[in-house]
Protein backbone atom coordinates (compact mmCIF):
# COMPACT_ATOMS: atom_id res chain seq x y z
CA UNK A 1 0.00 0.00 0.00
CA UNK A 2 1.00 3.31 -1.19
CA UNK A 3 0.30 6.64 1.43
CA UNK A 4 0.94 10.13 0.64
CA UNK A 5 0.49 11.52 4.10
CA UNK A 6 -0.04 15.34 4.82
CA UNK A 7 0.94 17.37 8.06
CA UNK A 8 0.28 20.84 8.68
CA UNK A 9 -1.51 20.86 12.47
CA UNK A 10 1.41 23.12 14.07
CA UNK A 11 4.31 25.30 12.41
CA UNK A 12 5.91 22.06 10.86
CA UNK A 13 4.86 21.53 7.40
CA UNK A 14 5.43 17.62 6.83
CA UNK A 15 4.57 15.57 3.84
CA UNK A 16 5.75 11.94 3.99
CA UNK A 17 5.50 9.05 1.21
CA UNK A 18 5.03 5.57 3.20
CA UNK A 19 5.40 1.89 0.95
CA UNK A 20 3.94 -1.13 3.04
CA UNK A 21 5.17 0.71 5.78
CA UNK A 22 8.03 1.68 5.08
CA UNK A 23 8.99 4.96 4.85
CA UNK A 24 10.46 5.66 1.37
CA UNK A 25 10.42 10.17 1.99
CA UNK A 26 9.76 12.50 4.29
CA UNK A 27 10.33 16.37 3.83
CA UNK A 28 9.96 18.96 6.63
CA UNK A 29 10.15 22.51 7.00
CA UNK A 30 9.85 24.52 10.20
CA UNK A 31 10.86 27.96 8.57
CA UNK A 32 7.85 29.92 9.85
CA UNK A 33 6.90 30.16 6.00
CA UNK A 34 2.90 29.76 5.86
CA UNK A 35 1.63 25.99 4.62
CA UNK A 36 0.03 27.63 1.49
CA UNK A 37 3.92 28.27 0.68
CA UNK A 38 5.27 25.31 1.30
CA UNK A 39 2.85 21.59 1.61
CA UNK A 40 2.11 21.68 -2.24
CA UNK A 41 5.95 22.08 -3.47
CA UNK A 42 7.29 20.22 -1.24
CA UNK A 43 4.68 17.27 -1.90
CA UNK A 44 5.95 18.13 -6.05
CA UNK A 45 9.42 17.68 -5.15
CA UNK A 46 9.02 14.39 -3.59
CA UNK A 47 6.48 12.83 -5.86
CA UNK A 48 9.18 13.95 -8.16
CA UNK A 49 12.17 12.74 -6.35
CA UNK A 50 10.86 9.09 -6.02
CA UNK A 51 8.89 9.02 -9.26
CA UNK A 52 5.64 8.84 -7.70
CA UNK A 53 2.30 9.57 -9.48
CA UNK A 54 -0.87 10.80 -8.08
CA UNK A 55 -2.43 7.66 -9.82
CA UNK A 56 -0.15 5.68 -8.13
CA UNK A 57 -1.44 6.36 -4.89
CA UNK A 58 -3.45 3.89 -2.85
CA UNK A 59 -4.33 6.50 0.21
CA UNK A 60 -3.76 10.16 1.18
CA UNK A 61 -3.68 10.66 4.40
CA UNK A 62 -4.25 14.05 6.18
CA UNK A 63 -3.55 15.00 9.61
CA UNK A 64 -7.26 15.88 10.85
CA UNK A 65 -6.54 18.14 14.11
CA UNK A 66 -6.56 19.46 16.88
CA UNK A 67 -4.08 22.12 16.02
CA UNK A 68 -3.77 25.19 13.81
CA UNK A 69 -7.07 26.29 12.49
CA UNK A 70 -5.42 27.81 9.00
CA UNK A 71 -2.88 24.85 8.96
CA UNK A 72 -5.52 22.51 9.20
CA UNK A 73 -7.61 23.94 6.49
CA UNK A 74 -4.76 23.78 3.99
CA UNK A 75 -3.51 20.67 4.63
CA UNK A 76 -7.27 19.17 4.16
CA UNK A 77 -7.64 21.17 1.26
CA UNK A 78 -4.59 20.04 -0.32
CA UNK A 79 -4.97 16.41 0.20
CA UNK A 80 -8.97 16.47 -1.24
CA UNK A 81 -7.04 18.43 -4.09
CA UNK A 82 -4.84 15.43 -4.37
CA UNK A 83 -7.64 12.94 -4.03
CA UNK A 84 -10.80 13.91 -5.61
CA UNK A 85 -9.43 13.97 -9.21
CA UNK A 86 -8.12 10.28 -8.87
CA UNK A 87 -10.91 9.23 -7.00
CA UNK A 88 -8.83 7.83 -4.25
CA UNK A 89 -9.71 7.11 -0.39
CA UNK A 90 -8.68 9.18 2.18
CA UNK A 91 -7.54 8.49 5.99
CA UNK A 92 -8.76 11.44 8.12
CA UNK A 93 -6.09 10.65 11.01
CA UNK A 94 -6.10 12.73 15.01
CA UNK A 95 -2.90 14.51 14.58
CA UNK A 96 -2.10 13.36 18.74
CA UNK A 97 -2.78 9.72 17.35
CA UNK A 98 0.07 10.57 14.38
CA UNK A 99 2.29 11.93 17.01
CA UNK A 100 1.99 9.34 18.59
CA UNK A 101 2.62 6.78 16.33
CA UNK A 102 5.67 8.06 15.28
CA UNK A 103 7.20 7.13 18.54
CA UNK A 104 5.01 3.63 19.11
CA UNK A 105 8.77 2.52 19.53
CA UNK A 106 8.79 4.07 23.33
CA UNK A 107 6.17 1.12 24.65
CA UNK A 108 7.40 1.31 28.18
CA UNK A 109 5.91 4.60 28.66
CA UNK A 110 2.48 6.28 27.83
CA UNK A 111 2.97 8.67 25.20
CA UNK A 112 1.44 12.10 25.86
CA UNK A 113 1.44 13.98 22.42
CA UNK A 114 0.71 17.68 23.85
CA UNK A 115 0.14 20.74 21.74
CA UNK A 116 -0.14 24.53 22.24
CA UNK A 117 -3.89 25.26 22.28
CA UNK A 118 -3.01 29.13 24.01
CA UNK A 119 -4.75 30.71 26.52
CA UNK A 120 -3.18 28.33 29.02
CA UNK A 121 -4.18 24.89 27.36
CA UNK A 122 -3.04 22.53 25.36
CA UNK A 123 -4.60 19.51 23.47
CA UNK A 124 -3.36 16.80 24.60
CA UNK A 125 -4.16 12.70 24.78
CA UNK A 126 -2.61 9.23 25.77
CA UNK A 127 -1.58 6.28 24.15
CA UNK A 128 -0.07 3.27 25.64
CA UNK A 129 1.28 0.52 23.44
CA UNK A 130 -1.30 -3.00 22.77
CA UNK A 131 0.20 -6.68 23.21
CA UNK A 132 -0.34 -6.38 19.15
CA UNK A 133 2.03 -3.54 18.91
CA UNK A 134 -0.68 -0.75 18.18
CA UNK A 135 -1.36 2.19 20.40
CA UNK A 136 -4.42 1.97 23.17
CA UNK A 137 -6.10 5.36 23.64
CA UNK A 138 -5.25 5.84 27.59
CA UNK A 139 -6.60 9.43 27.60
CA UNK A 140 -9.28 10.40 24.92
CA UNK A 141 -8.24 14.27 23.04
CA UNK A 142 -8.82 17.29 25.04
CA UNK A 143 -8.19 20.54 25.23
CA UNK A 144 -6.63 21.08 28.88
CA UNK A 145 -4.75 22.93 31.31
CA UNK A 146 -1.34 21.47 32.80
CA UNK A 147 -2.52 21.14 36.06
CA UNK A 148 -5.61 19.34 35.31
CA UNK A 149 -3.42 17.23 32.28
CA UNK A 150 -1.33 16.41 35.75
CA UNK A 151 -4.04 14.83 37.36
CA UNK A 152 -5.39 12.89 34.98
CA UNK A 153 -1.54 11.44 34.83
CA UNK A 154 -1.70 10.78 38.24
CA UNK A 155 -5.11 8.38 38.12
CA UNK A 156 -3.37 6.78 35.10
CA UNK A 157 -0.10 6.13 36.97
CA UNK A 158 1.97 5.28 34.12
CA UNK A 159 5.59 6.33 33.65
CA UNK A 160 5.25 9.72 30.91
CA UNK A 161 7.01 10.49 27.25
CA UNK A 162 5.88 13.46 26.49
CA UNK A 163 6.14 14.89 22.90
CA UNK A 164 4.90 18.05 21.13
CA UNK A 165 5.21 21.71 21.09
CA UNK A 166 3.34 22.10 24.38
CA UNK A 167 5.66 19.95 26.35
CA UNK A 168 7.75 22.46 28.20
CA UNK A 169 4.47 24.50 29.22
CA UNK A 170 3.25 21.48 30.54
CA UNK A 171 6.45 19.89 32.17
CA UNK A 172 6.72 21.87 35.42
CA UNK A 173 3.02 20.92 36.43
CA UNK A 174 4.10 17.04 35.70
CA UNK A 175 7.14 17.63 37.95
CA UNK A 176 5.61 18.88 40.74
CA UNK A 177 2.92 16.56 40.66
CA UNK A 178 5.23 13.99 40.86
CA UNK A 179 4.92 11.65 37.58
CA UNK A 180 7.69 10.34 36.12
CA UNK A 181 8.08 12.31 33.23
CA UNK A 182 10.80 11.96 30.22
CA UNK A 183 10.67 14.82 27.14
CA UNK A 184 11.36 13.07 23.29
CA UNK A 185 14.41 14.91 22.32
CA UNK A 186 13.80 18.05 20.01
CA UNK A 187 14.69 15.92 16.18
CA UNK A 188 11.51 13.64 17.39
CA UNK A 189 9.81 16.54 19.20
CA UNK A 190 7.54 17.87 16.47
CA UNK A 191 4.38 16.55 14.36
CA UNK A 192 5.61 14.65 11.60
CA UNK A 193 3.92 13.13 8.53
CA UNK A 194 5.03 10.25 8.60
CA UNK A 195 3.39 9.19 11.79
CA UNK A 196 0.22 9.84 10.22
CA UNK A 197 1.21 7.73 7.33
CA UNK A 198 2.01 4.74 9.90
CA UNK A 199 -1.00 5.80 11.88
CA UNK A 200 -3.52 5.42 8.03
CA UNK A 201 -1.41 1.90 8.23
CA UNK A 202 -3.69 0.74 10.80
CA UNK A 203 -6.84 2.78 9.36
CA UNK A 204 -7.22 0.91 6.18
CA UNK A 205 -6.67 -2.52 7.99
CA UNK A 206 -10.00 -1.44 10.03
CA UNK A 207 -11.21 -0.37 7.04
CA UNK A 208 -11.91 3.57 8.38
CA UNK A 209 -10.57 4.97 5.25
CA UNK A 210 -12.91 7.44 3.95
CA UNK A 211 -13.60 9.62 0.84
CA UNK A 212 -12.29 13.02 -0.01
CA UNK A 213 -15.97 14.46 0.13
CA UNK A 214 -15.95 13.68 4.14
CA UNK A 215 -12.74 14.90 4.66
CA UNK A 216 -13.32 18.03 7.28
CA UNK A 217 -10.96 19.31 10.30
CA UNK A 218 -11.46 19.11 13.58
CA UNK A 219 -10.49 21.36 15.86
CA UNK A 220 -11.79 20.66 19.30
CA UNK A 221 -12.36 23.98 20.22
CA UNK A 222 -14.13 27.07 18.86
CA UNK A 223 -12.00 29.59 16.44
CA UNK A 224 -10.82 33.04 18.24
CA UNK A 225 -13.46 34.94 15.76
CA UNK A 226 -16.08 32.46 16.96
CA UNK A 227 -15.06 33.25 20.49
CA UNK A 228 -15.20 36.42 20.56
CA UNK A 229 -18.60 36.53 18.51
CA UNK A 230 -19.81 34.58 21.14
CA UNK A 231 -18.69 36.80 23.94
CA UNK A 232 -20.54 39.81 22.10
CA UNK A 233 -23.98 37.59 22.36
CA UNK A 234 -23.42 37.04 25.78
CA UNK A 235 -23.32 40.48 27.40
CA UNK A 236 -24.18 39.40 31.09
CA UNK A 237 -20.55 38.10 30.74
CA UNK A 238 -21.56 34.58 31.61
CA UNK A 239 -19.23 31.62 29.72
CA UNK A 240 -20.34 31.03 26.13
CA UNK A 241 -20.85 27.08 25.95
CA UNK A 242 -18.97 25.53 23.75
CA UNK A 243 -20.11 22.26 22.89
CA UNK A 244 -16.80 20.36 22.05
CA UNK A 245 -15.43 21.62 25.10
CA UNK A 246 -16.07 21.29 28.87
CA UNK A 247 -15.17 23.88 31.46
CA UNK A 248 -12.65 20.84 32.81
CA UNK A 249 -11.15 20.65 29.44
CA UNK A 250 -12.47 17.68 28.25
CA UNK A 251 -14.33 16.62 25.11
CA UNK A 252 -18.10 17.04 26.06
Amino acid sequence: MKILAIESATESASCALTQDGKVVAEFTLQNKQTHSQTLLPMIDAMCTMTGTRPEDLDVVAVSRGPGSFTGLRIGAATGKGIALPFDKKMASVPTLYGMACAIREAADRLIVPVIDARRQHVYAAGYSAGKDGTLVEELGECVISASTLAGKLQTLDKPVLLTGDGAKAVLPALLEAGLDVRVCPPSLCYARAAGVALAAEGMAARGELISSDAMAPEYLRLSQAERKRREAQNPAGHPAENPKESPTGKEA
